[in-house]
């Protein structure tokens, strides 16, 4: 066992502890946490300036994006913005996966142990394995034409088998960006654990409405989100049912 002392210690079921003490055994589970009045006996201690708190959780992450970083414009509206991801997002797979590992060292230099990862493609399973971070992948779709909704789901579901054994799921983008027949698909699926979707409908008119878009556009997008909201309305979590393999 080691203990680790620090100026204060941030437990987050309790009020943050002044000169705090965390144990941990050795394979580096939480034991105890006390007071410096009260440190464990005959136990190894290290002492450090600062805070010591529970790993943080980045909770909306697009590891393989990670290259565009510093190459979309900002402020242009949604729409300029998703052309932007859409026309970048195809390089050299090499330099994808090398800034997706860059991005990864970025997160645990700053304290985050968990990831929520939404994944288009499979160029991040490499690092997944390797097992540095804790990640769960969400498998994403998007088709706003309701003949792309087949083929869209197919490919989803073949990309989360060969994410699996690893921890994934399969996700809608948002309301605004699936459509009534890919929704249908998503909510006959069975699979292991729960499928929710990445925004509301609430959430959906907030982000269409972004400034410099032209009035089709934002038109288009409503009377999608009127098309879709019986289903919506009647959107409910999915129980696992072990007829579904991947």
């Amino acid at each position: 066992m080691k203990s680790f002392k620090a100026d204060y210690v941030f437990p987050v079921c309790a009020d943050p502890i002044k000169n705090g003490i965390v144990t941990v055994d050795d394979a580096g589970k939480i034991v105890a946490i006390a007071s410096q009045s009260s440190p464990p006996a005959d136990v190894p201690l290290e002492q450090s300036s600062g805070i010591i708190c529970p790993g943080f959780i980045n909770t909306h992450c697009h590891l393989e994006l990670s290259h565009l970083k510093d190459k979309v414009k900002q402020h242009t509206g949604l729409v300029n913005f998703i052309m932007d991801v859409q026309k970048l997002r195809g390089a050299d797979t090499g330099l994808v996966a090398d800034a997706a590992r860059a991005a990864e060292n970025e997160m645990i230099e700053n304290g985050i142990v968990a990831v929520g990862d939404i994944s288009n493609t499979n160029i991040t399973i490499p690092i997944k394995t390797a097992g540095k971070l804790h990640y769960h992948s969400f498998i994403e779709m998007f088709a706003f034409l309701p003949s792309q909704a087949e083929e869209t789901f197919q490919k989803a579901v073949d990309l989360l088998r060969e994410f699996k054994p690893l921890s994934s799921s399969l996700t809608p983008h948002a309301p605004y960006s699936v459509s009534k027949e890919l929704f249908k698909l998503i909510k006959n699926i069975r699979m292991p654990g729960k499928i929710s979707s990445a925004s509301t409908t609430r959430n959906a008119r907030t982000k269409i409405n972004f400034t410099g878009t032209s009035r089709a556009a934002l038109s288009i997008c409503t009377n999608h989100l009127a098309s879709i909201s019986g289903i919506l309305n009647r959107w409910r979590e999915i129980p696992y049912n072990p007829s579904f393999r991947c």
